[in-house]
């Protein structure tokens, strides 16, 4: 008989980004993602939205992109990523 295992954690509200700042304007073409890790969190989802369009939709794992405390994407390392602005 295999272990119980616990459901996984899902934090479904938005984590605090760092940078950029909510709304920001004038962000560049390829930005750096940065938010302040969950405890609990294995892995983070990033969606990205213009006008209600999904832009971008990408799965991280945590300990990939997360390092004393804080978590960090950076976009210029992810090849299917949209530029925001040309």
């Amino acid at each position: 008989m295999k272990p119980l295992l616990p459901p996984p954690l899902f934090v479904r509200e938005p984590l605090l980004a760092l940078s950029p700042i909510d709304h920001a304007q004038n962000v560049a073409p390829r930005p750096v993602f940065t938010w302040n890790a969950h405890p609990d969190a294995t892995r983070y989802r990033l969606i990205l939205r213009r006008n209600g369009n999904i832009l971008y939709n990408g799965r991280f794992k945590a300990h990939e992109i997360c390092f004393d405390g804080i978590c960090r994407i950076d976009t210029a390392t992810i090849p299917d990523f949209p530029r925001l602005r040309p």
